[in-house]
């Protein structure tokens, strides 16, 4: 339920320095360490001391969209997609949208190439992690979605 507390554990477990994360999202060093307990309690990581931590959940994490964080992570993805929107122009952004009339066949090739995809990117960020160092490396995030186009769905306000 708590933002804050999430967006930290994410730059954890993308291998974000806690100086960094203290720095990216404002907290002091005693709301760092604070959160850092929690994340403990939650039995997330475990606490060595000397600002130092080792992960209890196996890492990368596979976040369940239909899971207890949700919400969350919904929330995280369409603030994300309206950045790339915001910035499409940008080199640094990718961000394209289409409605097509596709036969199954058609629809089951496309998503077996954006599996391998995700594939490579999650293989090349593992690499870059294990042979870069950190400040070499830049966070990244990829979103891609693809499925029947529901209008009625789509019009809905919520």
């Amino acid at each position: 339920a708590d933002k804050h507390l999430f967006l930290f554990f994410i730059l954890l477990v993308s291998k974000i320095d806690l100086a960094s994360a203290q720095e990216s999202l404002g907290f002091s060093r005693t709301e760092m360490y604070l959160q850092l307990r929690k994340l403990e309690n939650l039995e997330l990581i475990r606490l060595l001391g000397d600002d130092k931590y080792r992960f209890i959940v196996s890492l990368p994490i596979r976040w369940r969209i239909n899971g207890a964080l949700s919400k969350r992570i919904k929330t995280i993805n369409q603030s994300y997609i309206a950045h790339c929107l915001d910035n499409e122009d940008h080199p640094d952004y990718v961000f394209s949208t289409s409605s097509r009339l596709m036969t199954e066949n058609s629809i089951q090739q496309i998503q077996k190439s954006l599996n391998k995809v995700r594939e490579e990117y999650d293989y090349l960020s593992t690499q870059d992690q294990m042979f870069y160092q950190r400040e070499e490396l830049q966070l990244t995030k990829l979103v891609f979605a693809m499925g029947p186009f529901p209008i009625d769905v789509i019009l809905t306000d919520k």
